[in-house]
């Protein structure tokens, strides 16, 4: 019996470890690229599907897509908000750089800088005040190094989740 709590354990701590794996993480030079696996893919397929995302993900999918290498590669803009209890909101632009390769896809988002709501301020990063200039967290920072990576993820889920045929059908169940 113990054998069989140990395996399930280990079963569970290994996928827990991958999830995270596939996550956005902040650092104060911004998000990692992430490279994930879609096997039985092309890299066509993967290059048709993401721009079969971006015509549902966005409202104005011909203004945020800047550039498609057939097969290869798509580089596109984007806003996001970035909602932090007991703070301000402020709208994340963004690039997004996908690029394909047999049965994976790399994601790559880059933050350009962040627009504060209602007084239109730019801020970049290193502007917003969450990291110290020796790279560590600043005491506010962690609020909102967790709200730009859930808004950086989100993102990430929703595209992930449409290239494996994860997302659901709310059009379906009216």
């Amino acid at each position: 019996m113990k054998k069989l709590g140990l395996i399930f354990g280990m079963i569970v701590l290994t996928l827990s470890m991958n999830a995270q794996e596939n996550e956005l993480k902040l650092s104060p030079l911004g998000f990692e690229a992430l490279v994930n696996n879609i096997n039985g893919k092309t890299s066509n397929e993967l290059y048709e599907t993401s721009l079969d995302w971006i015509g549902e993900y966005y409202e104005n999918p011909d203004e945020v897509l800047k550039s498609s290498i057939n097969g290869e590669k798509i580089r596109l803009n984007g806003v996001a908000f970035v909602i932090n209890k007991g703070m301000q909101t402020y709208t994340m632009r963004y690039t997004i750089e996908l690029l394909f390769k047999e049965g994976r896809y790399k994601f790559d988002l880059n933050i350009k800088n962040f627009l504060l709501t209602p007084s239109g301020m730019e801020v970049s990063l290193k502007k917003l005040g969450v990291y110290n200039k020796d790279g560590s967290v600043h005491k506010r920072g962690q609020k909102w190094i967790s709200a730009i990576e859930v808004a950086g993820n989100l993102i990430l889920k929703s595209y992930h989740n449409y290239l494996t045929g994860a997302t659901s059908k709310s059009e379906d169940d009216w």
